[in-house]
């Protein structure tokens, strides 16, 4: 009876403390691989985000996103995310006016 009590607690920590760390940071998504930066505060908003295919105005939206990827040194991620939006706009665009 003690060790399922102990057993159960111990599990339960476990889960705060991973739901805490989930809590406090991004895990993104990106076509390079994936990457986790820290959250200025403690949400659920943007935990997990996949930018592979986000375009200028998704950065935009997301804010808190694109902050945290540029302070921790992920800048090129923005870039190269909203660059390939583009590019790929430009390529469907073409493909339109060529058919």
């Amino acid at each position: 009876m003690i060790r399922k009590l102990i057993g159960t607690a111990v599990v339960l920590l476990i889960g705060a403390g991973l739901m805490y760390y989930a809590l406090g940071h991004h895990f993104v998504k990106a076509s390079t691989g994936s990457v986790t930066v820290p959250k200025a505060s403690l949400t659920l908003s943007d935990t997990w985000v996949d930018i592979r295919e986000w375009t200028a105005a998704d950065f935009k939206e997301h804010p808190e996103v694109t902050k945290a990827l540029i302070d921790n040194g992920h800048g090129d991620l923005v870039v190269q995310s909203a660059t390939d939006g583009v590019i790929d706009w430009i390529k469907d665009k073409t493909r339109k006016v060529l058919e």
